[in-house]
């Protein structure tokens, strides 16, 4: 976050700073704690407002994916894959909930 933005503005930015999508926020979807390191990542749901993404200056590669394609062996944050498998599972479900966790130190692969 920067001074002076909300979380949720946060989220805008950085998606579009690392995405270059435009993203419009819909709800908070996680809060994912990670004690051994410090940090606590919030984790929002939205939509899209265009349909194009692209790397930005802080990623390598930027793709969408169907859910069943999801690459989990090449994602680069191990909270980040936690997030989605929740997401996975919700979607599945047809249900979100708002997740809350304390991660431990190793994630399973």
């Amino acid at each position: 976050m920067e001074i002076g933005e909300s979380t949720e503005q946060a989220a805008v930015r950085e998606t579009k700073e690392e995405a270059q999508a435009d993203v419009e926020i819909t709800a908070l979807y996680a809060v994912l704690s990670l004690p051994h390191i410090g940090q606590v990542y919030l984790v929002f749901r939205g939509r899209m407002l265009t349909p194009t993404c692209e790397a930005g200056s802080e990623s390598l590669e930027v793709r969408l994916f169907p859910l069943s394609a999801i690459p989990w062996d090449k994602m680069a944050f191990p909270v980040v894959s936690e997030a989605l498998r929740r997401y996975v599972d919700d979607a599945t479900n047809g249900r979100f909930q708002l997740h809350l966790a304390s991660l431990p130190d190793r994630l399973p692969s």
